[in-house]
């Protein structure tokens, strides 16, 4: 809590006259400011109510050092958006319209502004999109860009493979190789006699 001070006035009167000013200021905000993180371009509410006080306290609004000259209701502040100071590269695999979209996964980019992203599977649909940010503060996503990769042959052979002779015949079967070495979506086997 603050308090005023007492002063003293001079006047025509042969005698001064001692004047006594009292200001108060509780500690505690009515409503506390809080950091709001916001895109470029979108809408953004600070909020503030200031302590009580006697006279009564108002708030300022300041923006890169310089006071903001705020007028009842909507108040827009323009500027250069800053620069980027990273990326982060979001992709997920692409499902149908009508299924759940799957997470996206994110990875950081300090500075850069290339990526290798891994762990792709071939025969796959992703979606890939990418975020600017500055600080705590995150840019809008980019436009999603599709990508297939193509099919390719499996990269691990079929499992469980047994042989059953029969009359001048052998019965062959096996099991597919395991999922994540389907490259795709496997369309058929050929078996192959060795004499």
């Amino acid at each position: 809590m603050g308090y005023g001070g007492v002063g003293l006035l001079e006047t025509r009167w042969p005698l001064p006259l001692l004047l006594l000013l009292i200001m108060v200021l509780q500690e505690d905000f009515q409503i506390q400011p809080r950091d709001t993180v916001a895109m470029v371009g979108e809408r953004l509410v600070l909020e503030c109510g200031p302590p009580w006080g006697y006279p009564k306290p108002s708030v300022s609004w300041w923006k890169d050092g310089k006071a903001l000259v705020l007028q009842p209701g909507r108040h827009t502040v323009s500027g250069p958006a800053a620069p980027a100071e990273s990326y982060t590269a979001l992709f997920r695999t692409q499902r149908d319209p009508r299924d759940q979209a799957s997470p996206w996964t994110e990875v950081l980019l300090r500075g850069s502004r290339s990526a290798k992203l891994g762990g792709l599977l071939w025969g796959q649909d992703y979606e890939f999109k990418v975020r600017p940010s500055t600080g705590r503060a995150r840019g809008p996503d980019s436009n999603v860009l599709l990508l297939r990769l193509p099919e390719q042959a499996p990269s691990a052979p079929p499992q469980e493979v047994t042989l059953k002779p029969g009359n001048s015949s052998v019965l062959v079967t096996w099991a597919p190789p395991p999922a994540e070495n389907h490259n795709g979506v496997i369309r058929g086997y050929q078996v192959v006699p060795i004499k």
